[in-house]
């Protein structure tokens, strides 16, 4: 229905906060690659998600100042698409503070990083393993939603 189909599309916007409606209807134009998988595979998400920051603004933040890179290349863009196999490392200059963060935060967190991630913590360093099916996705909905895979099967917008 179009109702569910509109309460997916703001669940979406809101669980990953660092993508506005614009970038989600050109990202639904990519054919053959699942969307969920395309919002996955972005930078900030790949931050957040292996807990190198703790909020997807952290993210963009660390991006936009150059601390991130992919390849051993400087990236300044938050929605650069990650490729399975590409380094993903944080900017030698913050990596104790980082590694500080962690540290500090271990007590209280519980580190669980989606099997499409690896990452090594000592070296703050990762990469993409794999393109993530939509099922392998920590939403904070339930997955097995008609409506999301409607949405997402269609990337239907309105």
């Amino acid at each position: 229905s179009v109702k569910s189909i509109f309460t997916i599309q703001r669940i979406l916007q809101r669980y990953y906060s660092n993508v506005s409606l614009r970038q989600l209807k050109r990202l639904a134009r990519i054919k053959d690659v699942a969307l969920s998988s395309l919002l996955e595979r972005r930078v900030d998400t790949f931050l957040y998600r292996t807990n190198l920051v703790k909020t997807i603004q952290e993210a963009r933040h660390l991006i936009s100042h150059g601390h991130v890179f992919i390849n051993s290349n400087r990236i300044y863009i938050s929605s650069h698409l990650i490729k399975i196999g590409d380094i993903i490392e944080i900017s030698p200059s913050i990596k104790q503070q980082i590694k500080e963060r962690l540290l500090q935060s271990l007590p209280q967190t519980r580190i669980n990083v989606p099997h499409y991630f690896e990452i090594n913590y000592n070296l703050l360093i990762g990469t993409l393993l794999y393109h993530p099916k939509i099922k392998e996705i920590p939403y904070p909905i339930n997955p097995t939603s008609t409506d999301l895979y409607e949405f997402e099967k269609n990337k239907i917008f309105k």
